[in-house]
C-alpha cells in the first residue's frame, strides 16, 4: 500500500469459484491513486482478478503526489515574490507574506479567505495540509491617516485587472471579479473530478 489505506471493498481472500473481482481504489492523503500493479516496479497494471484464479496474488498501489495550487488576487497591490505558488503534503510549514500596497500603513495589509473580506486567511499553511487555497488582498489603512481602511487602497480582483474594484462595504464585486472567481471554481470542479480531492 506504500502508506495508503486499502478499500474495504477489496477482498483479502478468494475461492476458486469466486466471480471476477473489479479492484477498488485505495486512498492516501495528499496523493492520487494511479492504479494497481502486479509487480513492485509498477510496470504491470491490474484492474481485476479473473474468475477461477487459483494462486496467491500480490498487488502494489501506484501513487502520484498531488501539487495543490495557491491562487492570489492582489489587484492594485502586489503579491510578494517569495510567496509559494503551490505545495504538497510533504512540505514543511509554509509562511504566506502579506500583500504589498502603496500608501498603506505598515502591518495593516492582509490576505483574506473570501472576496468580501470577512475572514482573514491563515498566514501559515501547516505541514501535512491538503487542498488548494485562494487569497484575496486587502490594502488596510492609509499611511498617516489612522482613520481605518481606505476605499482608495482596497484590493482589486485579479493581478493586473485594472477595471474590477471590490466595493467591500456593499459586498458588491464587478465583472472582472466574477470571471476570476468563476475560473477558480471551475478549476476546483475539474480537479475534484479527476483526482477526488
Amino acid at each position: 500500500m506504500d502508506g495508503g489505506t486499502n478499500s474495504a471493498d477489496n477482498p483479502a481472500t478468494l475461492m476458486n469459484g469466486s466471480t471476477t473481482v473489479t479492484l477498488r481504489e485505495p486512498s492516501k492523503t495528499g496523493y492520487a491513486f494511479e492504479g494497481w500493479h502486479a509487480d513492485s516496479s509498477l510496470s504491470k497494471p491490474v484492474t481485476a482478478i479473473p474468475r477461477g484464479a487459483t494462486d496467491d496474488i500480490s498487488l502494489y498501489a501506484k501513487w502520484r503526489l498531488i501539487e495543490y495550487p495557491l491562487f492570489y488576487f492582489a489587484g492594485i497591490g502586489k503579491n510578494p515574490d517569495g510567496n509559494p505558488s503551490s505545495y504538497t503534503v510533504l512540505d514543511d510549514d509554509l509562511a504566506i507574506a502579506p500583500p504589498l500596497f502603496d500608501g498603506t500603513a505598515a502591518g495593516t495589509s492582509a490576505w483574506y479567505a473570501d472576496p468580501f473580506f470577512t475572514q482573514k486567511a491563515a498566514t501559515v499553511i501547516p505541514a501535512g495540509s491538503t487542498g488548494d487555497e485562494v487569497f484575496y488582498a486587502y490594502g488596510g489603512e492609509s499611511s498617516g491617516s489612522g482613520t481605518g481602511p481606505s476605499p482608495s487602497v482596497l484590493a482589486k480582483t485579479g493581478d493586473g485587472l485594472a477595471g474590477s474594484l471590490y466595493v467591500a462595504a456593499l459586498g458588491v464585486f464587478a465583472f472582472g471579479c466574477t470571471v476570476s472567481i468563476a475560473a477558480v471554481q471551475e478549476y476546483r470542479r475539474c480537479r475534484k473530478k479527476s483526482t477526488g480531492q
